[in-house]
C-alpha cells in the first residue's frame, strides 16, 4: 500500500487529475470510513445470520450493510456486490466521491476482500478524471493494486 502524506491536520496530499477530489481529499485507508471523499465499509455474505446474539434472515445484514451506498444507482455494482455475498465471501465496499455544494460527485468504486487484495473496481464518474481518481485510491487500499479488476 501507498503510504500516507499529510498536507496538514485534516487532509492528506491525494495527486489525481480531480482538483476538486484532491483539495476535498480528508483521508484515503482501509475498512469502514465515513469520510468526506471515501465511504467505505464491509458487506457481509448473504448467508451470515448472526450479529449480537440476535438471528436475522439470510441476506438481511448484507442488505443492511449496503443500504448507505444507494447501489440502486449503480446496477453493475450491485450486480457484482450481491455475486460475492452470495458466494459467501465478506468483502470490503469503497466508494469514492467528492462534493460541489451539496452535490454528490461518485467518481467510482472499488471491492476488495478483508485481505486488501482488489477484486474489482468500477469507474462511474462524469469525466476521464473519474479514472485517475480510482487508479490512485486504489494504491492506498489494497496490497497489490496490480490484480484483475474490470468495468
Amino acid at each position: 500500500m501507498k503510504k500516507r502524506q499529510w498536507l496538514n491536520g485534516n487532509h492528506m496530499l491525494f495527486e489525481s487529475d480531480c482538483k476538486m477530489f484532491n483539495k476535498q481529499c480528508d483521508l484515503i485507508t482501509t475498512g469502514n470510513v465515513w469520510g468526506v471523499v471515501q465511504f467505505s465499509q464491509f458487506v457481509r455474505p448473504t448467508n451470515e445470520v448472526e450479529c449480537n446474539g440476535c438471528i436475522f434472515k439470510p441476506g438481511e445484514l448484507r442488505d443492511y450493510d449496503l443500504r448507505p451506498f444507494f447501489l440502486h444507482q449503480f446496477p453493475s455494482v450491485r450486480k457484482a456486490v450481491m455475486e460475492y455475498a452470495d458466494a459467501g465471501q465478506k468483502i470490503i465496499l469503497y466508494k469514492f466521491r467528492h462534493f460541489n455544494g451539496q452535490r454528490e460527485t461518485v467518481h467510482g468504486f472499488v471491492i476488495t476482500d478483508p485481505n486488501y487484495r482488489l477484486l474489482k473496481k468500477f469507474v462511474t464518474g462524469p469525466t476521464y478524471k473519474s479514472w485517475s481518481v480510482i487508479e490512485e485510491a486504489i494504491k492506498y487500499i489494497t496490497e497489490d493494486e496490480s490484480l484483475p479488476s474490470a468495468e
